[in-house]
């Protein structure tokens, strides 16, 4: 797939038939039955289907945002306001603003999808490298992936029996850790890039 993608051109259709050659491959060397494979293929899809879903309504929004020049709407007002700013504060907002996203958009493909080409045009003009953005974007949705009620962290709770209060309690001050760490990081990234 990876010298697929970065020698042949590959995109969505051909990395999606790489997937299911594998689980094909995977299903003659499991020894399941056939009953049994389709089951767990089924499942598996039925589990991928809030993702897809929330990236087609996405890649929809940014469609529309696009033909109907609300994006560049709001590039032209973000621009004016961060013409002049430094580097090192944009990165920062940044990730406070994919912190804030992501505690709405839950996936993060949708979120990417949505978000991108905003940002990353947004990130020219200031003159900040892309791999600036992306650092931002996986990290302020990894840290509110922590702390998040409405995403995963509930559910993993809920398997091992302990509250969200009680986590909290106990993750406080590695979550301020984290966050001076990871602004840290982004100052460094501008240094790298």
């Amino acid at each position: 797939m990876i010298w697929g993608v970065q020698s042949q051109g590959w995109y969505f259709t051909e990395i999606a038939v790489v997937f299911l050659a594998v689980s094909y491959l995977l299903f003659l060397v499991s020894g399941l039955s056939e009953h049994r494979f389709m089951e767990s293929f089924v499942s598996g899809a039925a589990d991928l289907l809030g993702v897809a879903l929330t990236v087609g309504l996405a890649r929809a929004v940014s469609i529309v945002m696009d033909g109907s020049h609300t994006s560049d709407t709001i590039m032209y007002f973000f621009s004016k306001q961060i013409t002049s700013m430094n580097k090192l504060a944009f990165v920062w907002i940044l990730f406070l603003i994919y912190i804030v996203l992501g505690f709405f958009i839950q996936s993060s493909s949708g979120l990417a999808v949505l978000s991108m080409p905003i940002m990353a045009p947004l990130a020219n003009i200031v003159g900040v490298d892309r791999a600036s953005v992306i650092d931002a974007y996986n990290w302020g949705q990894g840290y509110i992936g922590l702390i998040a009620p409405v995403g995963l962290i509930l559910m993993s709770l809920a398997m091992v029996n302990i509250g969200f209060d009680r986590w909290f309690k106990f993750i406080w001050k590695q979550l301020v850790i984290q966050f001076v760490i990871c602004l840290i990081f982004l100052g460094i990234g501008l240094l790298v890039y």
